[in-house]
């Protein structure tokens, strides 16, 4: 119930955010800004160090050059790291993609660890999991494919803007398209699934993905 009292609708369960210690959030947030920095900055570096060695060659002064030098490295030592070292957007990420590859094939044991502690409108656990049965079945899902996957970190959630073609057979359409956005909590060491919404479902103006979801 609410604080004054007056029952919730069912789309607005409430919901509990898992309050990760400050020192490991902080530690957190340095680790994915220096293994995965944006590209935006790598390419800014990159660009500042090509002028400043470039100056530095033709006044021939060596401090400018060195400098210059020093940032075209420290872009490249980005780069290396965000490519090689697995950061907890990128764990987030791989995550989502078994998700929907599970999904995809119709492999619900496979899907169930991901959606276990997650929850759409107000289905959660095993109502969740006998929802998306039912819907998959009902809508004649052959399958999904991933288009993009856009991961924005905050304190405590990283949230995945996820949008993705499904496909069906029978009655229905043959390709739909679909944005989603998904939210991840960090419970001790790892990130879970624990909310999903889809923002956008069809081409155009065809409703409210809610209504469409259920049925009405």
């Amino acid at each position: 119930k609410s604080t004054g009292g007056t029952p919730m609708p069912p789309s607005a369960s409430p919901r509990f955010i898992y309050r990760t210690p400050l020192p490991e959030r902080l530690k957190d947030s340095m680790m994915s800004l220096l293994f995965d920095a944006p590209i935006w900055i790598m390419l800014l570096l990159a660009a500042l160090g090509a002028v400043l060695a470039f100056m530095g060659l033709q006044k021939q002064q060596n401090s400018l050059r060195n400098a210059g030098v020093g940032m075209l490295c420290a872009s490249l030592l980005l780069f290396i790291l965000r490519v090689t070292i697995e950061t907890d957007e990128k764990r987030v990420e791989k995550d989502v993609r078994g998700m929907i590859e599970a999904i995809s094939q119709n492999d619900w044991a496979a899907a169930t660890p991901y959606l276990q502690h997650a929850q759409l409108y107000n289905w959660a656990g095993e109502d969740l999991i006998a929802q998306g049965k039912r819907l998959t079945a009902q809508y004649g899902l052959t399958g999904v494919k991933v288009n993009s996957i856009e991961t924005r970190r905050e304190p405590n959630v990283i949230t995945a803007t996820v949008s993705v073609t499904s496909f069906h057979k029978g009655s229905y359409v043959d390709s739909v398209p679909s944005t989603w956005n998904m939210e991840y909590q960090k419970r001790r060491k790892k990130w879970v699934l624990t909310s999903l919404l889809p923002t956008r479902i069809g081409f155009g103006d065809t409703g409210r993905p809610e209504d469409i979801i259920r049925g009405r």
